[in-house]
């Protein structure tokens, strides 16, 4: 009988006891001190996206994305404002310490939000946030009011762009030939101020060699003077002997 209750109290205290050092286990081991947040927060800094532009042999253009430092217990969530695009990056995804993926399209100026968040649970939350803003082909880049040197780097003109215009096609393009105008007389203007300036330079060193050779013309003669009043005054004094 007293064997029974010693085996029934027992089991009372491993029910009981169990379940409360688990927990403590559990707690200790997804427990986010200050230590671990502020490196999260250090690896997250560094994780960064880039894109390169490359045209394909049919004359279609490729964004090829490149999402860096994603290391472990860090992932990346990685979405447009359209909120038609949606991808997750973990350490687990990285070839060569980068996740690559391409977008297809360079008819839409989009955006495409990045957010840092850890992998470990009792540490959520956003720890970074950055953008990345994918352009799009500007069709009056190949316009022939943009052909033209004065004009390729005018906003209108720009190969590609990142926000879209909110005039019409022909105020861009009156834009574009006024821009062209207002260059060429800025560089009428540069022109004649240099031509004034080179001429101005030619009559200073006109000048200068004038009043060079009348220094020495004139101190030839003193010289030429001195010598023959020497000249002279020998005689002179030979014939007073």
């Amino acid at each position: 009988m007293k064997q029974n209750i010693a085996i029934t109290f027992l089991l009372v205290l491993v029910v009981f006891c169990s379940p409360k050092v688990l927990a403590e286990e559990t707690t200790t081991k997804q427990s986010c001190d200050y230590k671990t947040r502020a490196e999260l927060n250090k690896l997250a800094a560094s994780i960064t996206a880039s894109y390169d532009i490359e045209k394909t042999s049919d004359g279609k253009y490729i964004f090829k994305f490149a999402v860096y430092n994603v290391v472990e217990n860090l992932f990346v969530s990685i979405t447009d404002e359209a909120g038609t695009f949606s991808l997750v990056v973990t350490p687990a995804h990285l070839t060569n310490g980068v996740y690559t993926f391409n977008i297809e399209n360079d008819t839409d100026v989009i955006r495409y939000n990045f957010v840092v968040r850890s992998l470990i649970p009792d540490c959520s939350g956003d720890l970074k946030k950055f953008t990345v803003v994918k352009p799009k082909k500007n069709k009056y880049h190949d316009y022939n009011e943009c052909k033209y040197t004065d004009t390729e780097n005018y906003t209108y003109c720009q190969e590609w762009i990142t926000r879209d215009f909110s005039l019409s096609e022909s105020e861009i393009i009156k834009k574009i030939n006024e821009q062209r105008s207002i260059n060429k007389k800025i560089t009428t203007t540069k022109c004649v101020d240099c031509d004034e300036k080179t001429r101005n330079q030619a009559k200073l060193s006109r000048e200068k060699l004038i009043k060079r050779i009348i220094v020495i013309v004139v101190s030839i003669l003193i010289a030429l003077d001195i010598i023959y009043i020497y000249i002279k005054s020998c005689r002179i004094k030979d014939s007073e002997l």
